[in-house]
C-alpha cells in the first residue's frame, strides 16, 4: 500500500467537488479577469491540460496573475507541458490519442482501458 501512495505525489486541491463542481468557479474567475482586462494565465495550456494543472495549484493565481502550484513536481509538469505544446505547434511532437501533451509529460502511460466479452 506505501508503494502506491508514494506513487500519488501530484494531489490535486479540489476537494469534493472533482472537476465538474469547480469548472463553474474557473469560468468565473476567468470572465472576472476578462472584466478587469487581465491576461488569463491560464491561455498558455490549452485543452485538457487547463484542467489538470488548474486542479493542482494555488488559491493567489487569479489575485496575482501568477501561478502557483502545489508542489514543485507539479511545476515541473507544467514546464514540460510548455516545452511539449510548443513542440507540437510547431510539429516535431506528433502525439495520439494515448500519447498526449499531458501523457508526455507526465511520463505516465495512457490507461487503455478494456472491452469485456459476452
Amino acid at each position: 500500500m506505501k508503494e502506491k501512495r508514494d506513487k500519488h505525489n501530484k494531489p490535486h486541491k479540489m476537494g469534493r467537488k472533482g472537476y465538474y463542481g469547480k469548472r463553474k468557479e474557473w469560468e468565473e474567475e476567468d470572465t472576472k479577469l476578462a472584466a478587469e482586462g487581465k491576461e488569463n494565465p491560464w491561455e498558455q495550456f490549452p485543452g485538457h491540460l487547463r484542467p489538470y494543472l488548474r486542479a493542482r495549484s494555488g488559491k493567489a493565481t487569479s489575485e496575482s496573475g501568477n501561478i502557483t502550484f502545489s508542489s514543485p513536481l507539479v511545476a515541473e509538469v507544467a514546464d514540460k507541458v510548455k516545452r511539449i505544446a510548443a513542440q507540437a505547434s510547431d510539429g516535431s511532437f506528433t502525439g495520439g490519442r494515448e500519447n498526449d501533451v499531458l501523457t508526455e509529460a507526465l511520463e505516465n502511460p495512457e490507461h487503455r482501458g478494456r472491452v469485456r466479452g459476452m
